[in-house]
Order: C-alpha cells, then sequence, then structure tokens
C-alpha cells in the first residue's frame, strides 16, 4: 500500500501578513533576510508554506516583547 505525499499550503506574502496583523512589507523583509523561507515563482511572486509560516511566528511571537507582556498579563 502506498502514501500519497501531503502537498504543503502555498501563501501569498499578503496573506500571511493578514493573518499575522502586519504590513505585508514586514513579511517581505522576513523573506528577504532569509528568515522566512519562501519560494520565488516568477520574478518578484513570491509563496510561503503554510508550514514555515507557521514555524517563523510561533518563534518570533515567542520573543517578541509585546506577546511576552500580553502572556505575562494573562496568567
Amino acid at each position: 500500500m502506498s502514501t500519497m505525499p501531503i502537498k504543503p499550503t502555498w501563501l501569498d506574502p499578503h496573506t500571511v501578513a493578514q493573518r499575522w496583523g502586519v504590513h505585508k512589507r514586514t513579511v517581505l523583509r522576513a523573506i528577504a533576510s532569509g528568515q522566512l523561507p519562501a519560494l520565488r515563482v516568477n520574478g518578484r511572486v513570491f509563496r510561503v508554506s503554510e508550514t514555515d509560516a507557521a514555524v517563523f511566528y510561533a518563534r518570533s511571537c515567542a520573543t517578541c516583547a509585546s506577546c511576552v507582556q500580553t502572556k505575562r498579563d494573562a496568567a
């Protein structure tokens, strides 16, 4: 019995920015700096794996001062 590989879901930087509540340029800067892996589709068009976006957000959110403060306030 063979298993079918799971296809990753690809997001454009605008969608990633909307999910994170940031500007699209913030996502593009993370891509340009190499912090957020992305696939260049055609010239200036990028796609980000949904998994990579989630990992990046979780990692950066854990060190973000406002997120840490919000978590402390909730506790």
